[in-house]
């Protein structure tokens, strides 16, 4: 029985730690959908071509995207350093 309890504290626990990832997102990238679908590709290890292929996006809409996230990473350290 105790097997039980510990997979659903475990469900639990991702199920939390999910919670915060994307609160986390939201607060960084608010509603920039593209940006945060980008960010969250490449930190899963996909290169810059297979997301442009994954999101069906330019490569000069990938690179504007780009630029959006460094500006609002750089803006939310500047944030939650003062």
């Amino acid at each position: 029985m105790k097997f039980i309890w510990e997979i659903r504290d475990q469900f639990i626990d991702a199920a939390a730690e999910s919670a915060k990832v994307s609160a986390l997102l939201k607060s960084v990238f608010g509603d920039d959908d593209q940006a945060k679908e980008i960010f969250v590709l490449r930190n899963e290890g996909f290169r810059p071509a297979e997301v442009q292929a994954r999101l069906r996006i330019s490569a000069r809409d990938y690179e504007s995207a780009n630029r959006r996230i460094l500006r609002k990473i750089s803006q939310f350290s500047l944030k939650t350093n003062n």
